[in-house]
């Protein structure tokens, strides 16, 4: 279970990369104009984004909390984190919507303007997977019981990859259609 990176915590973090992915397939999308396929990319990412934070939030972060306060890593930075990134993703949302109203220079300057926006979401996002990488999932897996190391974590993954498989035919469809749109600009 564990990814080689640290102990059996660790494996979540393949969530990570799979977001990354996920979000690096909408700014393709907003780089070929496709808004459709950015939004529906963008609300892929929300609803894992949500799956994930959701695991570490009602599970993980009971199992960080018994060793007790750390001055370094305390519980604030994570949930704190969480809530930013959710707020920030809701700003994003908000400027995406809002390029339906516009067209041609007005809607490629305010499509630059949110790629400044998500610069920002995604200095946010290393930092907080670093945060994680270095303090929370370390924490997290020396605290775990056998038996949550056993039957919680492999609960946890296959939620995180059922979620995963559900979302995969709307993903690989907007790969697709951005390879084919990509195409017809060469």
């Amino acid at each position: 279970m564990s990814t080689g990176n640290g102990g059996p915590a660790s494996a979540l973090l393949v969530a990570h990369g799979v977001l990354d992915d996920v979000f690096a397939l909408h700014q393709e999308a907003l780089m070929l104009l496709d808004l459709d396929a950015a939004e529906a990319a963008l609300s892929a990412y929300r609803r894992l984004l949500e799956v994930h934070m959701g695991h570490e939030e009602s599970v993980l972060m009971e199992v960080f909390r018994r060793a007790g306060p750390m001055p370094k890593w305390p519980v604030v930075l994570y949930t704190g984190q969480h809530a930013k990134l959710l707020e920030q993703l809701a700003r994003l949302e908000a400027m995406l919507q809002s390029l339906r109203g516009r067209q041609g220079r007005e809607q490629r300057h305010a499509i630059l303007e949110l790629f400044d926006r998500e610069a920002t979401f995604k200095h946010l996002l290393e930092h907080h997977d670093g945060a994680e990488r270095e303090g929370f999932f370390p924490t997290v897996d020396a605290q775990l019981t056998e038996e949550e190391t056993r039957n919680t974590l492999p609960r946890l993954l296959d939620e995180w990859n059922e979620r995963v498989r559900e979302g995969k035919g709307e993903v690989d469809g907007i790969a697709q259609r951005l390879e084919a749109r990509a195409a017809r600009l060469v």
